[in-house]
């Protein structure tokens, strides 16, 4: 399989596991009142230039702070040009951001996008020689 064609089967089941996850409802104990997946407000790489084997940091904060673990999709557009090092980012309980490492594999632009729920928030990144 193509590096192409495998990129875009993990962003379709990427964006998959986020439409399921945006559906569900984490139950209170006791019957208390029900918490929906919190809402992403905003995603950022810097910095947005980098050089070929050099990394940039994508940071997703959330409205609000996490009850519990938070779980985001990261995809890039191309990742002959820029590889996240892993698919997903966690922002811990208690906190409002997380970060994941992207790596400039080759020269060019991507596009990099964090998925949570029905939300998707992207930054550009140019990768230089």
């Amino acid at each position: 399989m193509d590096t192409h064609r495998a990129a875009g089967i993990r962003i379709v089941l990427a964006l998959a596991l986020a439409a399921v996850a945006s559906s569900m409802v984490v139950a209170s104990p006791a019957g208390a009142t029900t918490e929906r997946v919190p809402k992403m407000v905003s995603f950022t790489v810097k910095p947005a230039t980098i050089k070929v084997g050099q990394t940039a940091e994508g940071v997703a904060t959330l409205k609000k702070v996490a009850k519990d673990d938070v779980v985001i999709q990261i995809a890039s557009s191309d990742e002959n040009v820029a590889l996240p090092y892993t698919d997903t980012l966690t922002i811990p309980a208690g906190y409002r951001s997380g970060r994941v490492d992207i790596l400039g594999f080759g020269p060019g632009s991507a596009t990099i996008t964090a998925t949570l729920g029905k939300v998707a928030r992207s930054a550009p990144l140019t990768v230089t020689l």
